[in-house]
């Protein structure tokens, strides 16, 4: 089940415990996970092969 199916806000936990530190953690954890990824793609080869789009209006 999707948590809005059992809860109407969807939220999961006790929302009360939350703390500003939490929250941080949580956002530096995932901007570092996001940063690493794009870092990742740069090391996909990308070949582009026709760059002007004549047949588009």
């Amino acid at each position: 089940m999707d948590h809005h199916e059992f809860v109407e806000s969807g939220t999961i936990g006790n929302p009360m415990r939350a703390t500003m530190e939490k929250g941080e953690e949580a956002f530096r954890r995932l901007s570092e996970h996001t940063a690493k990824a794009v870092l990742e793609l740069t090391k996909v080869p990308v070949t582009v092969k026709n760059r002007e789009f004549v047949d588009r209006v």
